[in-house]
């Protein structure tokens, strides 16, 4: 049987090429500008992982995988901050390289199967608009679907841009959703009595109704609402999955509130369970490093399931 391989552009901590290898997958390489989710990656996936920007990386060296997965940066996409119309982007040359370099690799490689992760915004990008008019001159059928991971059995809601090609003729299409969502607490139950009480800062003590705040997931973040000025926090029963973690969370990770409103905050590997990730994937000892990569990075159920479907000839 042929060895289904999978290559990794902007691979992050693993995430992605974590579920692909569930899914059967062989990692044939990685590319990973960062210096510290690049140690995570080699360390839980794989040691070959390039560590360099992508545009200095020689297509021509590297062998073609059978799967190409790639989450580009999406700073100037990102909704957290904030929408406005003359928005600059914070990274000015990114955008621009993401689309050029991407393509690079698909003329190059022209694998059987290209699988791209991002947030929702992102299909407005320049470079969104370049790979997929690639993906159209290269002979790819693709499909782009924006899907909810709660919905497939994350026990987090992370709405994210999916998009998958191929150019082998196969069907394609997204895994079908579960019937139930998973909650958070069902992901992190047993790690509770593991974890020391702490309480609640003074400013969100305040925002806290003792008589109905239960077993609720908290984040530490004050929101105001626009009509009336009011401070508030978002919050998530136990029986529904957990906000969307971003990167800003390495900041402020959040607290839990049980039933006998013990408080205690929200650990790296809580967030890496909601993740999907399990407890083998090693995470750094700095919880503001691992949050930030956790943040960053793809639930690795979503990509498993994604690669279930993917036909390989």
């Amino acid at each position: 049987m042929k060895t289904k391989s999978v290559f990794s552009i902007f691979s992050g901590i693993g995430g992605s090429t974590h579920g692909a290898k569930l899914a059967g997958f062989e990692p044939c390489g990685a590319i990973e500008r960062d210096t510290r989710k690049s140690v995570i990656y080699r360390y839980n996936v794989s040691d070959k992982c390039l560590v360099m920007p992508v545009e200095d990386v020689k297509v021509s060296r590297l062998d073609r995988p059978t799967l190409l997965l790639a989450s580009p940066p999406c700073q100037n996409a990102s909704t957290i901050r904030g929408i406005t119309k003359n928005r600059k982007p914070l990274l000015r040359h990114v955008d621009a390289d993401v689309g050029t370099h991407l393509v690079r690799f698909l003329v190059a490689w022209e694998p059987q199967w290209f699988v791209m992760e991002n947030i929702p915004m992102y299909r407005h990008e320049p470079s969104y608009q370049a790979i997929t008019e690639c993906l159209t001159q290269l002979g790819y059928a693709w499909e782009v679907f924006i899907e909810d991971c709660a919905d497939y059995g994350v026990p987090m809601h992370r709405r994210r841009l999916f998009l998958l090609a191929n150019n082998t003729g196969a069907r394609i299409y997204f895994p079908c959703k579960h019937l139930f969502q998973i909650s958070w607490w069902g992901a992190i139950a047993d790690l509770w009595g593991k974890e020391r009480g702490r309480p609640l800062p003074d400013w969100m003590a305040k925002l806290i109704d003792k008589a109905h705040d239960r077993c609720v997931l908290i984040d530490s973040k004050r929101n105001l609402n626009k009509r009336t000025g009011e401070a508030y926090l978002t919050k998530r029963l136990s029986d529904k999955p957990a906000f969307c973690l971003t990167r800003s969370h390495r900041e402020r990770p959040g607290y839990v509130i049980d039933g006998d409103f013990v408080s205690k905050q929200v650990t790296a590997r809580m967030w890496a369970r909601m993740m999907t990730y399990p407890d083998t994937f090693v995470l750094p000892l700095s919880t503001r490093q691992a949050v930030s990569g956790l943040g960053d990075s793809v639930p690795p159920y979503i990509i498993e399931q994604i690669c279930d479907t993917l036909e390989v000839m």
